[in-house]
């Protein structure tokens, strides 16, 4: 009796623990532009309660085999788990594409530095904007809501901490053809140094 109390108990710390880092990736889209500043450190943090989850489920399996199936608190287990996993494998940015729902990309400007790390500006369709950077793999994104006013691009950040220079707006340039161009992005209007975009898609300077 205590032995199958204490097997219950550690399925309902594996069950509880998939269950949540589950629902923390799907809700990935509300938190992680927040915490901008840790997000890879909380990234990191995921993949390592995945991958410890992964072989506790292997563990488990193993078991399930030994046992020839007559554990059913465990086969439910293992079937559930391998569900959850399987999801995050399949879906790891969350089973809904939030971001879909902010409408089409209508401008993307990026720039690629050395070591392949680098910024991109997106502008949505809704009026709503994403400032990324990654570096080595990991990724920082920081969004907000824009307005245009001439060849000026207004941004307000959303974001409660985020990259060490927040930028207040950008400068459209236009380079060649009406869909290309640089965006000059601008931390102040002392800001000497703009920090340059490379525009690849343009459906807002016409």
């Amino acid at each position: 009796m205590n032995q199958t109390i204490s097997v219950m108990r550690q399925f309902r710390y594996l069950i509880v623990s998939t269950i949540l880092l589950f629902l923390i990736l799907n809700t990935r889209y509300y938190w992680e532009v927040l915490v901008s500043d840790v997000n890879w450190v909380l990234m990191l943090l995921c993949l390592i309660a995945f991958l410890v989850l992964v072989i506790r489920l292997l563990y488990q399996l193993f078991l399930m085999f030994k046992e020839r199936f007559q554990n059913r608190a465990r086969i439910y287990t293992v079937l559930l788990i391998g569900l959850l996993l399987g999801l995050i494998i399949a879906k790891p940015r969350g089973l809904i594409d939030f971001e879909k729902f902010e409408g089409k990309e209508i401008l993307t400007a990026w720039t690629e530095g050395v070591d392949g790390c680098g910024e991109g500006l997106i502008l949505k369709g809704n009026k709503v904007f994403y400032l990324e950077s990654f570096c080595f793999g990991f990724e920082d994104k920081m969004r907000g809501t824009y307005f245009v006013k001439g060849d000026t691009i207004k941004l307000k950040f959303s974001t409660l901490k985020g990259f060490t220079k927040k930028y207040k707006y950008g400068i459209y340039k236009p380079v060649g053809n009406k869909n290309g161009g640089e965006v000059l992005l601008y931390s102040s209007k002392k800001d000497t140094m703009p920090y340059r975009l490379t525009v690849f898609k343009n459906e807002l300077m016409k």
